[in-house]
């Protein structure tokens, strides 16, 4: 009985699969079981898949017409909870690869502290995989799921780069036709923890791939990230977690503001996505409201905010700073300063 199940959705990667596919095989921690998923992969790579399992027994493929990734990763699940006895489960990007010591270091750190998850840290590579040492002493610090999440630094949100209980995921998968699935998903898995194991140690190396949706010009698929980031406030908010609450509510507003941008250079916005820039600047305004009201974000701390969402008013706004300014006028009277 395998310990670990590691599920790898295969779509389009022929340059990458041997270079993910490898970095599982070479792993220290032997235990477990290899899922590729075959996402009706139009190039090489469902006979690479099947090249893999001949070779090794505890790799499994699953063949299916194109679903998209929530779709790959759901078939990888359900073929877990109905051929596995393994109690955990771990996913990789097939366009991604992992350090020899990724599964053992993470599955130590579950069973030694009593955790349904352990988060590792990563870093952004287009290399090839660099020679590591095989280091003997990796520290995990025990956290409530809300201090992860809170920490931007601490790789809260991707669905890969962490051990979970299968148990966990017994009523949660991945939203299918949406991309940004991990933001659909994974607070859902970290808060049902009541601690988590994390370490800063880049274990996970997360390939920077300009042919992926999220690296390519912008579509309005990318509203998903918003619908998820509405989806995110609403279980915060219902499950009283106000820290968490208020980091989404701010990043949002961030993330918002981004996306206003990439819509607004796209080379179509002029004809095809003016109608977006306007509803996704309409979205924004009605976010900067409520977060004032709720967060006391000023003109002053959220200025990139206000500036996104009014930007010809924000120019009149500066405008008359700076001439009040040289005329040394004080906006406010002696009876209104605080």
């Amino acid at each position: 009985m395998p310990q670990i199940s590691v599920i790898v959705p295969v779509y389009k990667v022929e340059n990458y699969i041997h270079r993910c596919v490898d970095s599982i095989l070479a792993q220290t921690f032997t235990d477990f079981e290899l899922i590729l998923v075959d996402d009706g992969s139009p190039d090489n790579c469902p006979p690479i898949c099947d090249e893999y399992a001949a070779k090794d027994s505890r790799i499994h493929v699953i063949h299916q017409e194109n679903g998209g990734l929530s779709s790959a990763r759901n078939a990888g699940i359900d073929w877990v909870f109905s051929n596995s006895d393994s109690e955990w489960i771990a996913f990789v990007d097939s366009d991604d690869w992992v350090r020899e010591r990724y599964l053992e270091l993470l599955y130590d750190a579950v069973v030694e502290n009593g955790v349904s998850i352990s988060v590792c840290s990563f870093k952004e590579s287009t290399a090839q995989p660099e020679s590591y040492d095989i280091f003997s002493e990796v520290d995990f610090e025990i956290l409530t799921p809300e201090d992860l999440y809170c920490n931007p630094k601490m790789n809260a949100i991707p669905a890969w780069g962490k051990l979970y209980f299968k148990k966990l995921w017994g009523d949660v998968r991945f939203p299918v036709g949406k991309i940004h699935e991990d933001r659909f998903t994974t607070h859902k898995l970290l808060f049902k923890a009541t601690k988590v194991a994390w370490t800063s140690e880049k274990l996970y190396t997360y390939t920077i791939n300009p042919d992926s949706i999220t690296h390519s010009s912008w579509s309005p698929k990318r509203l998903d990230d918003i619908e998820a980031v509405e989806e995110q406030l609403r279980f915060f908010k219902n499950f009283g977690y106000e820290r968490a609450y208020v980091r989404t509510r701010v990043s949002g507003l961030y993330l918002t503001c981004k996306m206003l941008e990439e819509i607004n250079k796209s080379n179509e916005c002029a004809c095809v996505y003016k109608s977006y820039s306007r509803s996704v600047r309409k979205k924004l305004r009605r976010d900067l409201w409520n977060a004032k009201k709720e967060l006391q974000i000023s003109i002053k701390s959220g200025a990139y905010y206000y500036e996104s969402a009014y930007p010809k008013l924000m120019e009149l706004y500066w405008y008359w700073q700076v001439l009040l300014k040289k005329l040394h006028i004080n906006w406010f009277p002696k009876s209104r300063r605080k």
